[in-house]
């Protein structure tokens, strides 16, 4: 199943829930509603490429370690007509070719970040929780392909064009690599937060280890893909510059002798 694919299926996951108690918000609302939390992102293309970028949001139960109302946790579940999840993959506030700020209204709530690219962070993710009346900023997300060591992405010369217009769907294709995420606080060269927001907002506390069943239908994968893996290996601490020895002090010259 390839990445276009997998994001079909999820918009189909998606609008075939019931009518969200959360929404994707196209401006900033004169007054905020009291009773809603509040989410600015940033969310940039898929491996900084054409392909637009997308993040799943859903709610949580700790206790039952699901997705309100999945498989391990059914008595969490919503109410009817209240969604548990919800795309944000439309409606920005801003837009460049790299990247889209939205604003997302939730319930209050644990919230996860359910996938992303087609992929459910089902072996682990990171939540946050939101109270009525807050607005939180969740940052700046870049999904990415979580490639095998060595692997990029494959190129698409003329040779393999040709391949593929003559097999059509008997082509061969490279494995599917389930996607990232990458995550990192706003920036001065990132979208700036609105001004009707600049007072209210806050910087979102997020927690790891949030695991739950793959609701998605595509690829699982962790948040942060093999780096994030148990046994991975700790990034390589820099080794500071050698420096020469200092040069030996000089003792002063001995006074001379009155006597």
């Amino acid at each position: 199943m390839n990445m276009l694919l997998r994001l079909l299926l999820l918009m189909a996951v998606v609008l075939a829930a019931p009518a969200s108690a959360a929404e994707v918000l196209r401006r900033v609302p004169p007054t905020l509603d009291p009773a809603k939390g509040y989410v600015l992102v940033e969310i940039r293309n898929h491996d900084a490429g054409r392909l637009q970028g997308s993040i799943v949001l859903a709610r949580y139960d700790p206790a039952g370690e699901d997705v309100r109302g999945g498989t391990r946790s059914p008595g969490s579940a919503l109410p009817r007509g209240d969604d548990v999840r919800i795309a944000i993959a439309s409606r920005a506030l801003e837009r460049t070719r790299e990247s889209r700020l939205y604003l997302v209204a939730l319930e209050p709530d644990i919230w996860v970040i359910e996938g992303a690219g087609g992929t459910a962070f089902s072996l682990g993710s990171r939540t946050f929780t939101i109270a009525a009346g807050e607005v939180v900023d969740l940052g700046v997300l870049s999904p990415a392909t979580d490639w095998f060591e060595g692997e990029s992405a494959p190129r698409l010369t003329v040779g393999r064009v040709a391949t593929l217009a003559l097999l059509g769907p008997f082509a061969r294709t490279p494995e599917q690599r389930p996607a990232m995420l990458d995550m990192r606080e706003r920036g001065a060269t990132d979208f700036a937060v609105p001004a009707q927001l600049r007072a209210a907002i806050i910087p979102v506390r997020l927690q790891p280890g949030a695991r739950f069943g793959n609701y998605l239908g595509g690829l699982v994968n962790r948040i942060d893909g093999r780096r994030g893996r148990p046994d991975a290996a700790p990034p390589p601490v820099p080794t500071p510059p050698e420096q020469s020895e200092p040069p030996a002090p000089v003792s002063p010259p001995p006074a001379d002798d009155p006597s």
